[in-house]
Order: structure tokens, then sequence, then C-alpha cells
């Protein structure tokens, strides 16, 4: 497993409209983007992968479970499809995948532990950009906790 100072997590909002954002471990930064395009979400998700791989670092692909039941108001295939080939992306590639919910990833990335590790994204109407980086502060959280802690200042994480 590649050690902490080297890993990309890129949290994934799936849908019709998906919001990505990128962490590398060895930075408090995050980059986010929002895509209505699935081919150009593709390609984007791709690419960070290879790139990533190519200089060595190793990859994970947190990505929100969406389940589509009787009782969904309104289905979204597309999310299912984003999920299987960002499934199909990390087998193929060599990335963990971490299929995660949402409650979960909420929770430890709630809007205030966004905020105090300055990731939120202010006016961001719909939040997919906010709901993917709460993926990667779950995903954070779940293999590397110290980071995460670190990041939002505290010795545990608050909702």
């Amino acid at each position: 497993m590649p050690s902490v100072t080297d890993t990309l997590i890129i949290g994934i909002d799936p849908g019709k409209v998906t919001g990505v954002a990128k962490h590398f471990t060895d930075s408090k930064n995050i980059s986010h983007h929002k895509f209505e395009d699935k081919m150009a979400l593709y390609e984007f998700v791709l690419s960070a992968i290879t790139r990533t791989h190519e200089l060595r670092m190793g990859v994970v692909l947190a990505v929100e479970r969406y389940t589509m039941g009787n009782t969904t108001r309104s289905a979204q295939p597309d999310a299912l499809e984003i999920i299987g080939v960002m499934r199909w992306f990390a087998h193929h590639e060599g990335a963990n995948f971490m299929l995660q919910g949402a409650a979960d990833a909420s929770k430890v990335g709630s809007r205030l532990n966004l905020i105090r590790a300055g990731w939120w994204v202010p006016g961001d109407p719909d939040q997919h950009r906010n709901k993917a980086s709460a993926q990667v502060a779950y995903a954070l959280m779940r293999r590397y906790p110290h980071l995460w802690l670190t990041l939002i200042g505290s010795d545990k994480s608050d909702s």
C-alpha cells in the first residue's frame, strides 16, 4: 500500500450533475469540480488516475453509494452508471474503490468540518462539490484518521 504522503483521494457525488473533489494526502488543499457531461467526467477521472500512477502514487476513488428502489421519487440511472464506471476504473487501473454511504460522509464531512478544513464551497447551490468533499473527508477519516483530525484541528470529528 502506498504511504500516506503519496495518495490521491477522489471523492465523487454521482448523478446527472456530478460533483468531484480531489485531495492529495500530503497537502491541505482540495480541488472541486462539477460535471454534467459524463464523458468529460470519465476523461477527467481517468486522466487523474493515470497521471497519479505515473508519479508512483496511490489512488482512492471514494464514491457515494446510490440505491435505486421502488420508493425512490426520482430515479437516477446516471448515478448507477457512474458508480459502475468508477468501479471499473479502479479495477482496471489498480486504484482502491470505496463505496460509501451519504449519511456517514455527511457526518464526518459536515459543513462545520469542511469549513474547518478549508474545503467548504460557499454558494454551491446544488451542493454536489461539497458532497464530493464529504466523500473525501470520510475516506480520509477511514484510511488516515490522524490526517483528517489534523485538518479540522480536532482530536475527534464533530457533526
